[in-house]
């Protein structure tokens, strides 16, 4: 071969090789600074908040009032849950007396307080819709001795001889169930005028004596 060709041919590849080396060393990349390397900041450390010691606050003073208007409330609310349970025993005919123990068994209250069922036995002697015996056994007092519609017009009756007006219907169904029923079933010897008491509807119903009807002629 031509030594001039050679010599050109040995260049060359001189040439090439030093230009692959320039574009490998420009490939390689300088690691990025790690970003747990940062500068102390000492303005803002002294800017950080002490943590704030909270002082312990007093406790709740006990409130005697509030308390024992909470448990006189509770007291009266029970007692009326016994005086309705006692009334529907009544008006289902089952007027048997029973000791405040077996009413509460009854009403499944279990978790009464000792001083609240101390009060109920001091306090239900002295509801007037209740009577109580001589072994502390209770049963429902209605408002009239009323068992049917015999009884009904006797205590109407004598309503009208001692001047003393009509009974409410409402005091009539804490006597017998179903007291319009009845009052209807006497019509002729029983009168009936729709009333209010204490913006509630009413009836009252009284004795018709019939001595005192008036026959006027046409």
């Amino acid at each position: 071969m031509d030594p001039e060709l050679l010599r050109q041919r040995a260049a060359f590849q001189k040439h090439a090789a030093r230009t692959v080396s320039v574009q490998q060393r420009s490939q390689i990349q300088l690691p990025f600074p790690s970003a747990s390397h940062t500068t102390y900041n000492a303005e803002a450390a002294k800017k950080k908040k002490k943590p704030v010691v909270q002082q312990n606050s007093k406790p709740p003073e006990f409130d005697f009032k509030t308390t024992v208007s909470h448990s006189n409330a509770a007291n009266f609310g029970t007692m009326a849950k016994i005086v309705d349970y006692m009334k529907k025993r009544h008006l289902s005919q089952q007027q048997w007396p029973l000791s405040l123990q077996e009413i509460l068994d009854e009403l499944q209250v279990y978790d009464l307080p000792k001083r609240s069922e101390a009060w109920l036995r001091e306090a239900l002697p002295k509801n007037p819709r209740l009577t109580c015996d001589e072994e502390l056994k209770f049963c429902y007092k209605p408002p009239y001795k009323i068992k049917g519609k015999t009884s009904l017009v006797a205590v109407a009756k004598k309503h009208h001889q001692d001047v003393r007006g009509g009974i409410l219907l409402s005091e009539l169904n804490d006597c017998i169930p179903n007291g319009e029923k009845v009052l209807e079933a006497l019509s002729d010897q029983i009168i009936v005028v729709p009333t209010q008491v204490n913006k509630r509807k009413d009836k009252v119903f009284f004795y018709n004596d019939q001595e005192l009807d008036i026959f006027i002629e046409d």
